[in-house]
């Protein structure tokens, strides 16, 4: 199994506004290894009005042979 390259943060940047991101290790049903990436995206200007956001961020070249 591949060892896991650790990432401390991320952010997801929209119209030049940078929006802190959450992550949770994961290993995903295939074996693969990585996290979950979690968040919010509201304000600057969306008054009332934002975005929920999640996706997977999976480490290349992880998934067991």
């Amino acid at each position: 199994m591949a060892e896991r390259i650790e990432i401390g943060s991320a952010a997801l940047i929209i119209n030049g506004v940078s929006y802190p991101m959450s992550l949770k290790e994961k290993t995903f049903t295939t074996g693969s290894i990585g996290y979950m990436l979690y968040g919010k995206v509201v304000g600057n200007g969306m008054t009332g009005r934002g975005f929920q956001v999640s996706g997977n961020v999976v480490q290349i070249g992880s998934k067991p042979q």
